[in-house]
Protein backbone atom coordinates (compact mmCIF):
# COMPACT_ATOMS: atom_id res chain seq x y z
CA UNK A 1 0.00 0.00 0.00
CA UNK A 2 1.22 3.46 -0.82
CA UNK A 3 0.72 5.18 2.50
CA UNK A 4 -1.75 7.97 1.78
CA UNK A 5 0.60 10.01 -0.40
CA UNK A 6 -0.58 13.48 0.59
CA UNK A 7 0.58 15.40 -2.50
CA UNK A 8 -0.01 13.01 -5.40
CA UNK A 9 -2.78 14.42 -7.59
CA UNK A 10 -2.48 12.24 -10.70
CA UNK A 11 -1.36 8.69 -11.40
CA UNK A 12 -0.33 7.55 -14.86
CA UNK A 13 0.31 3.84 -14.69
CA UNK A 14 3.00 2.77 -17.14
CA UNK A 15 3.17 -0.16 -19.57
CA UNK A 16 5.41 -2.29 -17.36
CA UNK A 17 2.61 -2.69 -14.78
CA UNK A 18 0.04 -5.46 -15.35
CA UNK A 19 -1.92 -5.34 -12.09
CA UNK A 20 -2.79 -2.84 -9.40
CA UNK A 21 -2.72 -4.59 -6.03
CA UNK A 22 -5.18 -4.60 -3.18
CA UNK A 23 -5.36 -1.22 -1.41
CA UNK A 24 -2.44 0.03 -3.55
CA UNK A 25 -3.58 3.67 -3.54
CA UNK A 26 -6.28 3.48 -0.84
CA UNK A 27 -6.71 6.71 1.07
CA UNK A 28 -4.52 8.90 -1.18
CA UNK A 29 -6.41 12.03 -0.23
CA UNK A 30 -5.10 14.36 -2.98
CA UNK A 31 -5.40 11.91 -5.87
CA UNK A 32 -7.69 13.46 -8.51
CA UNK A 33 -7.16 11.49 -11.71
CA UNK A 34 -6.11 7.96 -12.68
CA UNK A 35 -5.32 6.78 -16.19
CA UNK A 36 -4.41 3.16 -16.82
CA UNK A 37 -2.55 1.78 -19.83
CA UNK A 38 -3.28 -1.23 -22.05
CA UNK A 39 -0.98 -3.42 -19.95
CA UNK A 40 -3.24 -3.46 -16.87
CA UNK A 41 -5.47 -6.54 -16.69
CA UNK A 42 -6.67 -6.39 -13.08
CA UNK A 43 -7.38 -3.86 -10.35
CA UNK A 44 -7.27 -5.24 -6.80
CA UNK A 45 -9.77 -4.96 -3.99
CA UNK A 46 -9.90 -1.49 -2.40
CA UNK A 47 -7.16 -0.35 -4.81
CA UNK A 48 -8.39 3.26 -4.83
CA UNK A 49 -10.90 3.20 -1.97
CA UNK A 50 -11.38 6.38 0.04
CA UNK A 51 -9.50 8.58 -2.43
CA UNK A 52 -11.87 11.43 -1.62
CA UNK A 53 -10.46 13.86 -4.23
CA UNK A 54 -10.57 11.35 -7.10
CA UNK A 55 -12.92 12.72 -9.76
CA UNK A 56 -11.91 10.94 -12.96
CA UNK A 57 -10.88 7.36 -13.72
CA UNK A 58 -10.01 5.84 -17.06
CA UNK A 59 -9.75 2.10 -16.57
CA UNK A 60 -7.40 0.43 -19.07
CA UNK A 61 -9.03 -1.24 -22.09
CA UNK A 62 -7.76 -4.74 -21.22
CA UNK A 63 -8.93 -4.84 -17.61
CA UNK A 64 -11.15 -7.87 -17.11
CA UNK A 65 -11.35 -7.73 -13.32
CA UNK A 66 -11.93 -4.90 -10.88
CA UNK A 67 -11.78 -6.07 -7.27
CA UNK A 68 -14.28 -5.66 -4.49
CA UNK A 69 -14.70 -2.06 -3.27
CA UNK A 70 -11.94 -0.88 -5.63
CA UNK A 71 -13.36 2.65 -5.83
CA UNK A 72 -15.63 2.69 -2.78
CA UNK A 73 -15.73 5.91 -0.81
CA UNK A 74 -14.39 8.02 -3.69
CA UNK A 75 -16.89 10.74 -2.87
CA UNK A 76 -15.86 13.11 -5.70
CA UNK A 77 -15.80 10.48 -8.44
CA UNK A 78 -18.06 11.71 -11.23
CA UNK A 79 -16.56 10.24 -14.41
CA UNK A 80 -15.59 6.62 -14.97
CA UNK A 81 -14.79 4.96 -18.25
CA UNK A 82 -14.99 1.17 -17.97
CA UNK A 83 -13.32 -1.19 -20.48
CA UNK A 84 -15.26 -3.23 -23.01
CA UNK A 85 -13.63 -6.46 -21.76
CA UNK A 86 -14.92 -6.20 -18.18
CA UNK A 87 -16.95 -9.25 -17.08
CA UNK A 88 -17.93 -8.61 -13.45
CA UNK A 89 -18.61 -5.55 -11.32
CA UNK A 90 -17.58 -6.87 -7.92
CA UNK A 91 -19.22 -6.23 -4.57
CA UNK A 92 -19.29 -2.55 -3.52
CA UNK A 93 -17.00 -1.52 -6.40
CA UNK A 94 -18.45 2.02 -6.53
CA UNK A 95 -20.21 2.13 -3.15
CA UNK A 96 -20.45 5.62 -1.62
CA UNK A 97 -19.39 7.39 -4.83
CA UNK A 98 -21.95 10.06 -4.07
CA UNK A 99 -21.16 12.28 -7.08
CA UNK A 100 -21.21 9.53 -9.71
CA UNK A 101 -23.72 10.82 -12.26
CA UNK A 102 -23.84 7.99 -14.77
CA UNK A 103 -22.17 4.73 -15.57
CA UNK A 104 -21.90 2.97 -18.90
CA UNK A 105 -21.85 -0.70 -18.03
CA UNK A 106 -20.00 -2.58 -20.78
CA UNK A 107 -21.95 -5.07 -22.88
CA UNK A 108 -19.65 -7.85 -21.64
CA UNK A 109 -20.59 -7.57 -17.95
CA UNK A 110 -22.45 -10.63 -16.71
CA UNK A 111 -22.67 -9.87 -12.97
CA UNK A 112 -23.39 -6.65 -11.12
CA UNK A 113 -22.30 -7.43 -7.60
CA UNK A 114 -23.91 -6.79 -4.25
CA UNK A 115 -23.80 -3.11 -3.21
CA UNK A 116 -21.97 -2.21 -6.48
CA UNK A 117 -23.53 1.25 -6.63
CA UNK A 118 -25.03 1.49 -3.16
CA UNK A 119 -25.23 5.07 -1.86
CA UNK A 120 -24.41 6.63 -5.24
CA UNK A 121 -26.82 9.46 -4.51
CA UNK A 122 -26.28 11.37 -7.79
CA UNK A 123 -26.68 8.38 -10.12
CA UNK A 124 -29.74 9.07 -12.26
CA UNK A 125 -29.66 6.71 -15.24
CA UNK A 126 -28.42 3.14 -15.61
CA UNK A 127 -28.46 0.87 -18.64
CA UNK A 128 -27.96 -2.77 -17.75
CA UNK A 129 -26.71 -4.76 -20.74
CA UNK A 130 -28.34 -7.93 -22.07
CA UNK A 131 -25.24 -9.85 -21.02
CA UNK A 132 -26.00 -9.23 -17.33
CA UNK A 133 -27.46 -12.44 -15.95
CA UNK A 134 -27.29 -11.33 -12.30
CA UNK A 135 -27.95 -8.06 -10.52
CA UNK A 136 -27.16 -8.95 -6.94
CA UNK A 137 -28.71 -7.72 -3.68
CA UNK A 138 -28.64 -4.02 -2.95
CA UNK A 139 -26.73 -3.26 -6.17
CA UNK A 140 -28.44 0.14 -6.43
CA UNK A 141 -29.64 0.69 -2.86
CA UNK A 142 -29.97 4.30 -1.68
CA UNK A 143 -29.51 5.70 -5.18
CA UNK A 144 -31.89 8.56 -4.36
CA UNK A 145 -31.65 10.26 -7.78
CA UNK A 146 -32.10 7.11 -9.86
CA UNK A 147 -34.91 7.85 -12.29
CA UNK A 148 -34.38 5.33 -15.06
CA UNK A 149 -33.07 1.77 -15.23
CA UNK A 150 -33.20 0.01 -18.57
CA UNK A 151 -32.39 -3.60 -19.38
CA UNK A 152 -31.21 -4.92 -22.72
CA UNK A 153 -29.90 -3.43 -25.93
Amino acid sequence: MIDRLPNVAEVDIGPEVTAIGNSAFAGCLSLEKVKMTDSIISVGACAFSDCVSLSEVEVGPNVVEIGEAAFSGCSNLANVRLPDELKVLEKAVFKDCIRLLRIDIPKTVTIIGEDSFCDCHSLSNVEIPESATEVRDYAFCNCDSLERVSFGP
